[in-house]
């Protein structure tokens, strides 16, 4: 079937998701079940997924430049010395952490942690005694 040239704007229309059924029934001059009955048409479906392609296509290299972009604008401010952005940049690529790992390797040896709050809270209740 060869589709009329409203079919295949619309195509592009609906493919691009800036406009809901009503818009472009509006915009076309039919009602909204047209829409749904023109998106039933195989090669209707067949066009909307190529624009889908396009804009994909598309949507994925303007976030790559912008991401890039971003990278660039964020290095030089974190070398003009922006500690915060330096410290952000290495957590979330670097893997940094702000957490002690702390290691022992001595056998027979038990060695407790205790909070240092929770030290002064049983030192101030031993005093009563």
């Amino acid at each position: 079937m060869e589709l009329t040239e409203q079919q295949k704007i619309y195509a592009q229309d609906y493919a691009s998701g800036e406009f809901t059924d009503v818009m472009l029934a509006e915009k076309y001059g039919v009602v909204p079940q047209t829409l749904w009955n023109w998106r039933q048409i195989p090669e209707v479906q067949a066009k909307i997924a190529e624009f889908k392609s396009i804009y994909l296509k598309e949507a994925q290299e303007y976030v790559g430049r912008f991401v890039r972009q971003l990278v660039r604008r964020q290095y030089r401010v974190a070398m003009d010395g922006n500690t915060a952005l330096l410290i952000f940049l290495g957590k979330n690529y670097l893997g940094q952490k702000d957490t002690q790992v702390l290691e022992h390797f001595a056998e027979g040896i038990t060695i407790e942690y205790v909070d240092a709050a929770d030290a002064k809270k049983e030192d101030s209740g031993n005093e009563s005694l």
